[in-house]
């Protein structure tokens, strides 16, 4: 990539220093062509890693304090270097986007999910009270999104909701670090430990649905074996407590640079949504992708927006499972394993087809196009002010 006028960049995130859109993507290919890049996160470790300057603000110990509280913090340390650009990633922290704005600062906001449709069915907001959020949340994400310069979305239909002149659509694609240790997990896919694996976070209903996906499978393969990644700390008694011993190998959490090695132990991979709700018909879940480079087979939900992103070809080896039936992902879980020479020729296709079609390092040019773009303005006399006051270093 070619660098260009080395403006520098603060991204604050409420994910995890080491989240693989945030840091792993996003940050890692901006620190190649910015002059500086600071990550700043109230959840990780800090340190310099990449050309990523990592600071850590204190942690919240809870919901109300992560959305009241932490956006004020990450504001704090951000202020103390401040550089040109402020990335601002989750949509709690676009309160932030009037100061930043009035500061002078040129403010980007990077749209991670359909927010407002995602509140109006989270678990943890009361049932009379899901709707009222949603709009609420609508309302206060369009009208502080309008204060930031540019916009950034994970899936072309979330553009849509923002009438910025500068926005990028910026898929959530593996990077090709993770494509070419996929390559390494060479065992064929029929001869792999794990018969299934589920990778990332599952709400309490999801996990329900999908423990009874296992259930079917077990009526139909008596020496079933799962691997499931990534549960919350209360899910992991949950699920063990519900299968005998051996049958459900459970791992709370794992490093990004684990995951390959991880799923090269796997032959099918699923990814569960039964419930097609509005903010998934414009979902694209990275773990698919993550699966696919692997070489493990693929089982997953009907998603409109990876269908859509998909190649014919590609799709046409993947079960796509329609409706809310656990003994359907069974079935075809079931049927996949049946079929061993099929299951392992599957498994290299999907790695073929990921390495050519489906990556990271297609998708970065037009985040840091983007940035160039903006670059290529001059910054305003106000927030040059404002860096030089208070130190920031260009």
């Amino acid at each position: 990539m070619r660098e260009f006028p080395p403006d520098s960049v603060t991204i604050l995130t409420l994910h995890r220093s080491d989240d693989s859109r945030v840091f792993a993507r996003q940050a890692r290919t901006l620190a190649r062509v910015m002059r500086r890049v600071r990550l700043v996160t109230p959840r990780g470790q800090p340190g310099r890693l990449d050309g990523v300057e990592v600071e850590v603000v204190p942690a919240p110990s809870s919901r109300a304090e992560n959305f009241l509280v932490t956006p004020w913090r990450l504001l704090r340390q951000f202020l103390r270097s401040p550089t040109r650009f402020v990335y601002l990633h989750d949509a709690p922290l676009l309160s932030l986007a009037p100061l930043l704005g009035a500061l002078g600062f040129d403010v980007v906001y990077d749209v991670h999910e359909d927010y407002a449709n995602m509140l109006r069915h989270r678990d943890w907001i009361p049932a009379p009270l899901r709707a009222p959020a949603g709009l609420l949340a609508g309302t206060y994400e369009k009208s502080c999104a309008r204060l930031a310069r540019a916009v950034v979305t994970a899936t072309a239909p979330l553009l849509d909701g923002f009438p910025h002149r500068e926005k990028e659509v910026v898929y959530n694609l593996p990077t090709l670090d993770l494509i070419e240790n996929g390559a390494r997990q060479t065992t064929p896919c029929s001869r792999r430990e794990f018969d299934v694996v589920h990778l990332g976070s599952l709400s309490d209903p999801r996990l329900d649905f999908f423990a009874r996906v296992v259930e079917s499978l077990v009526g139909m393969r008596p020496d079933l074996r799962v691997l499931v990644i990534g549960l919350l700390p209360h899910q992991v008694p949950r699920l063990r407590n519900r299968f005998p011993e051996g049958l459900v190998t459970i791992i709370a959490r794992a490093p990004h640079a684990d995951v390959p090695g991880l799923l090269g132990r796997c032959k099918v991979g699923v990814d569960i949504h039964p419930w097609l709700l509005p903010h998934l018909a414009l979902a694209v879940p990275v773990k698919i992708f993550e699966y696919m480079a692997c070489g493990c087979a693929v089982v997953t939900s009907h998603l409109p927006e990876f269908e859509r992103l998909m190649a014919p070809e590609d799709l046409g080896r993947i079960a796509v499972i329609q409706g809310d039936d656990p003994a359907a992902y069974a079935r075809a879980v079931a049927g996949l394993l049946g079929r061993p020479a099929d299951l392992d020729e599957t498994g290299r296709a999907l790695q073929r087809c990921v390495a050519e079609r489906y990556t990271w390092e297609r998708e970065q040019e037009r985040l840091v196009g983007l940035f160039r773009r903006l670059s290529e303005t001059p910054e305003s006399r106000r927030g040059r002010w404002v860096r030089r006051l208070l130190g920031g270093r260009r």
